[in-house]
């Protein structure tokens, strides 16, 4: 049997379970990104409607990280950027 692989974006795999959640009748959507990574990470998710809402520290097998705890309202009005 041959395998079959979709190459899907992050915006695309956000929206699916985005919709996931409305399904669910979430309220909102929370995240933790964590900050001394990737600049890019962090300008993905406000792009996608995020805001910041509390700096924490993350512990991760015993390693200590800087990340922002991140939420979105379900029913943001998307105004998307081509």
């Amino acid at each position: 049997m041959e395998r079959v692989f979709f190459k899907l974006t992050g915006k695309q795999i956000f929206r699916a379970f985005e919709e996931y959640a409305k399904s669910l009748k979430s309220k909102c959507i929370r995240i933790d990104v964590v900050t001394n990574y990737d600049n890019s990470v962090f300008d993905f998710w406000v792009r996608n409607g995020f805001v910041k809402f509390k700096h924490v520290e993350l512990n991760w097998t015993g390693k200590t990280l800087p990340a922002i705890i991140m939420k979105r309202v379900c029913n943001y009005i998307r105004h998307y950027i081509s």
